[in-house]
Order: C-alpha cells, then sequence, then structure tokens
C-alpha cells in the first residue's frame, strides 16, 4: 500500500504542476496545426483556469478571434470577449475586444429566458 502511494504522489505532482501551461501549449500547437476550433477551446480555458497569468488576456482574445471571425460562432465569442473586458479592463486589447464584440452582437438572446411583451 505504501509502495503505491510512494510511486502515484510523482505522478500527480507532475500533473499538476504543468497543468496551467499545458492548456495554452496544446493551443499553440493545435492553431499550428490548423485545427483552430480545438485550440480556441484551449485558449478560452487557460484564461479561465489562470486569470492571473499574463498571458490570460490574450488567451481570450484569440478564442474571440477565432470563434468570430474563423467560424462566425458569436455564441461563444462572445462570453470571452466578455470575460476578457470584465476581468482586464487595463488590457491593451480592451479596443479590439470591444471591436469584435460588436462584431457579433447578440441581437436575439435565446440562451437566457425572455418573456415577449404585446401592447398597443
Amino acid at each position: 500500500m505504501d509502495l503505491k502511494k510512494t510511486l502515484l504522489l510523482p505522478v500527480f505532482a507532475g500533473l499538476c504542476a504543468c497543468g496551467s501551461e499545458y492548456y495554452y501549449e496544446e493551443a499553440a500547437k493545435l492553431e499550428q496545426q490548423g485545427l483552430l476550433l480545438r485550440a480556441a477551446g484551449y485558449y478560452k480555458l487557460f484564461g479561465e483556469k489562470n486569470p492571473r497569468d499574463e498571458r490570460a488576456p490574450a488567451a481570450l482574445f484569440k478564442a474571440g478571434e477565432i470563434y468570430s471571425r474563423k467560424f462566425n460562432l458569436c455564441a461563444k465569442s462572445g462570453p470571452a470577449f466578455e470575460t476578457l473586458l470584465k476581468n482586464y479592463p487595463a488590457t491593451p486589447l480592451r479596443a479590439a475586444a470591444m471591436k469584435g464584440l460588436f462584431i457579433c452582437p447578440d441581437y436575439f438572446p435565446v440562451d437566457r429566458p425572455l418573456s415577449w411583451t404585446y401592447g398597443d
């Protein structure tokens, strides 16, 4: 029993230590390979899981750009840009993120409950 714990402890410690780097490196590798949709998912995951990392704003921006410009997936790019704008107000990417958010406006949001009011 102690042998299992002794052998598994370094494995788990190694996995936890490289967790934050893994998402960004995997996203960059996928982007180079042309697998942009998967890369955007990893960029977004990196930005959400590592908000204090200096690369987090750029990762969120890349995710939003890939979703909106390459695939026209406004439902996925909006939250990435909104997270960037809300969590990093002083980022130099702010103007570009606002432009990206306005490229994909949410005219008729269907993901939250709404009610229509009719009247004369």
